[in-house]
């Protein structure tokens, strides 16, 4: 009899060869999108398209440069998310690399890579306006600078106030490039275009974004997220009851979900930023596809042997 509190945890059950699948899929798009990508994202230092140049040239020159400036940083950002997008896929491949296999840390881990790569093509997306991704970095500098604040409030007061510069420095270069800030409840919700319609909330919806950019894994995100909180109605799922000690069962789903999260992020963020400096990336596209394809294919048959 076992003396633990709760079920006992097995072996996974799930082939080798698909834990092998899974490594080099994340392997594959782990390095295309790395290779790819360093060209133009050059270690923090991005290179801006030249068409989001045009269409800055008939703004005034002051605020031609400090949109431009928007530009560097909003592209530095992406690079950001697309960093901790590769760190998270790495620690994904470790998990289900070494063994015990992991049943659902994986999967709590695809959850950031989902946010981190929705956020880098959110601010590279290759479909709006120069205006428009413009405002996209400004939000997302006051997001930033909003939610380091808010931590700020409960560890050091001396923080708070060296933020609270650099908000008052980002609100005047802001100003200077033509961009107003929206307050809701004292904090900024919106950024916008002065004396224009368009405008932006500082908080992007990633569901939103998931649905759109993800559209071949629906449902994904929310999966994801129900694991990063431990939500009962899918964890309790993973428990077997069949046995005299509850324990907890393998689930393949659980494991091809984990791995094509990020597969899919990368594959999004790859495309978008070649898209934005209109460039080909439609043999990417054709491989990616093409591998993903073969391993769902993979998985549901070994599945439908079980």
């Amino acid at each position: 009899m076992s003396t633990s509190n709760g079920p006992r945890p097995t072996s996974s059950g799930v082939p080798v060869g698909l834990i092998n699948r899974s490594r080099d899929l994340l392997d594959w798009h782990l390095d295309q999108s790395t290779q790819l990508l360093e060209g133009i994202f050059r270690e923090n230092r991005p290179i801006i398209p030249s068409w989001i140049f045009k269409e800055t040239d008939t703004q005034s020159s002051d605020h031609r440069y400090h949109l431009r400036k928007l530009f560097k940083r909003s592209l530095a950002t992406a690079t950001l998310h697309h960093n901790t997008l590769i760190d998270h896929t790495r620690s994904i491949r470790k998990l289900i690399t070494v063994p015990p296999l992991p049943h659902w840390s994986p999967m709590s881990l695809a959850r950031v890579t989902i946010e981190s790569g929705m956020r880098a093509r959110y601010l590279t997306d290759p479909d709006v306006s120069a205006m428009e991704l413009a405002l996209r970095g400004a939000a997302s500098q006051m997001e930033g600078l909003q939610e380091q604040s808010k931590l700020a409030r409960h560890f050091d007061s001396s923080i708070e106030q060296r933020l609270s510069k650099a908000t008052a420095r980002t609100l005047k270069a802001l100003t200077r490039a033509g961009i107003e800030v929206v307050y809701h409840k004292n904090s900024v919700s919106h950024v916008k275009r002065r004396n224009e319609s368009l405008q932006v909330p500082c908080k992007p919806n990633i569901t939103e974004l998931a649905q759109k950019w993800l559209a071949n894994a629906p449902g994904l995100y929310g999966v994801a997220s129900g694991s990063v909180h431990a939500a009962f109605w899918l964890t309790a799922t993973s428990i077997d009851f069949s046995t005299e000690e509850p324990s907890i069962k393998a689930d393949s789903d659980i494991l091809l979900s984990s791995v094509l999260a990020p597969c899919f992020s990368l594959q999004a963020v790859t495309t978008g930023v070649y898209q934005l400096h209109r460039l080909d990336i439609s043999e990417f596209q054709k491989k990616s596809n093409e591998i993903i394809t073969n391993a769902v294919v993979e998985f549901q048959a070994w599945k439908g042997l079980q």
